[in-house]
């Protein structure tokens, strides 16, 4: 997917939340993606796989943010991820962008 087509998208995703969504209707707003989504998207394309704690640290946020936004990018088809051991017996995600050529 060229940068054009994503620009495009994301025009396109701006314009019909703009016309259609109301405040009430989660469900279709919960399709779209943010100027946040598309950062950390662009963010992982540019300087390749990440963990959400290397994520916390570059883009300074916080870590419930980076979960939220990167689990809603994965459960949207955008990256793939892969779970990390961490030392503490729990895990960590680490997150790939899905290219079109992927597809």
């Amino acid at each position: 997917m060229s940068i054009a087509d994503i620009a495009s998208q994301v025009a396109l995703e701006i314009a019909v939340k703009k016309a259609v969504i109301s405040g009430h209707n989660s469900r279709l707003r919960s399709l779209f993606l943010t100027k946040t989504h598309m950062s950390l998207y662009r963010w992982i394309r540019k300087f390749g796989p990440m963990t959400t704690v290397e994520l916390c640290a570059e883009r300074n946020i916080s870590m419930s943010t980076a979960d939220a936004q990167m689990k809603k990018l994965y459960n949207l088809g955008y990256t793939t991820r892969e779970s990390i051991p961490t030392s503490r017996g729990g895990h960590n995600f680490m997150y790939t962008i899905v290219l079109a050529e992927d597809l």
